[in-house]
């Protein structure tokens, strides 16, 4: 019966693996778009000339044992190879790291037998030679749903968080490091993660937050708010350090991007939503672009320029597009666009806008009214004209 419960929940995946939502992300890989909810196996869509898109029907998540697959697994620009997870609160192993190569083939699956516990892991976040694994103490507890009739998830401040850096070249996690961190907190999503060229440092960049229930996390005036921070982990020393890459604490922040050629290596931006809070109510109205150079140095210098959205208006997540396929022809890390839907506050209309994401000016280049109503939604993906001419029929 509980398990019945939480398969209509999408916390835990069909016994098939099929017939989910698949509502929260959408990436493209080895020709195909995939939409993607952890709850279960990846649909493959395919984007038509008339703008109609076709939903093909779920693809193999390529994790051996697993029937789930992460919303956002990572792709490195270079070798094109994907790396996803999946977890799951019945039975150990609870995570499966999966590598899937530029073809689209499984490579190997390795489970992670280190994370003792059943925790939800939401994202996760790629490097050259190493992947991240979330063990936030996010832990599965079902008497939260049946007492109190709330997500089945519980974050506890008495017991440690633990971040994993799992070599990609591995065959098991049995040299997996693992870094301990006070708990109270969870990731929710990356920005980006890279290694130090001179030294045993692997640094990340994502999104701190200090609880699960996020209308208490926005509403609570004396509860930290979700922000951008930076860890460095020493392969060395085992010493983990943390800090915010903006000051404003009392700021709300969320979905940070960045240039995705930059995915696995050090990138000087991240784009990230800034909201403020209105009748009771927080809508993202600006977008912060933000220096990493800078905000580590010192972070009241992080927050380089920002995009203020007309009044009356939301956004979702925004996505950075390139200004040019040729990466030769850009004028630096952030010579592209920002484009994403923003939505009218009053629910009556949603518009596809397209921002500079190097002059951060506010007037947008272009803003197009949606024909029929866009719900207001997680994350999007940008499908280049090269993408979308080799699509897989």
């Amino acid at each position: 019966m509980l398990a019945q419960a939480l398969r209509y929940l999408n916390i835990l995946p069909p016994p098939t693996g099929l017939y989910h939502t698949a509502n929260t992300s959408i990436v493209y890989h080895a020709k195909k778009v995939l939409a993607l909810g952890e709850g279960g196996a990846p649909y493959n869509l395919r984007m038509l000339c008339n703008g109609i898109v076709e939903t093909l029907g779920a693809v193999s998540t390529n994790i051996e044992g697993s029937n789930s697959f992460t919303a956002h697994p990572k792709i490195d620009p270079d070798s094109d190879e994907m790396v996803t997870f999946s977890y799951n609160v019945e039975d150990k192993p609870y995570v499966r790291v999966g590598f899937v190569d530029a073809d689209g083939e499984a490579e190997k699956t390795i489970p992670v037998h280190g994370v003792s516990r059943p925790v939800m892991i939401h994202d996760m976040a790629l490097t050259q030679n190493y992947v991240f694994v979330f063990d936030m103490p996010l832990i599965f507890d079902p008497v939260m749903m049946v007492k109190e009739n709330k997500l089945p998830f519980a974050l506890r401040e008495d017991i440690p968080g633990r971040f994993g850096l799992l070599r990609r070249d591995a065959v098991d996690d049995k040299k997996m490091e693992w870094f301990e961190v006070p708990g109270g907190f969870w990731v929710s999503h990356e920005a980006n993660a890279w290694e130090d060229e001179d030294s045993e440092k692997v640094h990340l960049v994502a999104i701190k937050i200090s609880g699960f229930d996020l209308g208490s996390v926005w509403q609570e005036e004396d509860r930290e708010k979700p922000y951008l921070a930076h860890w460095s982990f020493d392969l060395e020393t085992k010493e983990v350090t943390h800090q915010p890459l903006l000051s404003d604490e009392g700021q709300v922040m969320e979905f940070p991007v960045i240039n995705p050629r930059y995915k696995c290596k050090k990138s000087k931006y991240v784009w990230v939503n800034l909201a403020e809070r209105m009748n009771e109510d927080y809508y993202f109205v600006r977008i912060g672009k933000v220096n990493v150079d800078a905000g580590l140095l010192d972070a009241d210098d992080g927050l380089e320029a920002v995009i203020h959205l007309p009044p009356g208006l939301n956004c979702g997540e925004m996505r950075f597009v390139p200004r040019h396929e040729d990466p030769d022809l850009c004028d630096g890390e952030d010579d592209g666009f920002l484009i994403g839907y923003v939505h009218e506050n009053d629910n009556s209309g949603a518009y596809f806008v397209v921002y500079d994401a190097k002059t951060m000016s506010s007037n947008m280049l272009c803003k197009f009214r949606m024909p029929t109503r866009i719900p207001f939604g997680y994350h999007g993906y940008h499908i280049n004209e090269s993408e979308f001419i080799n699509q897989l029929a």
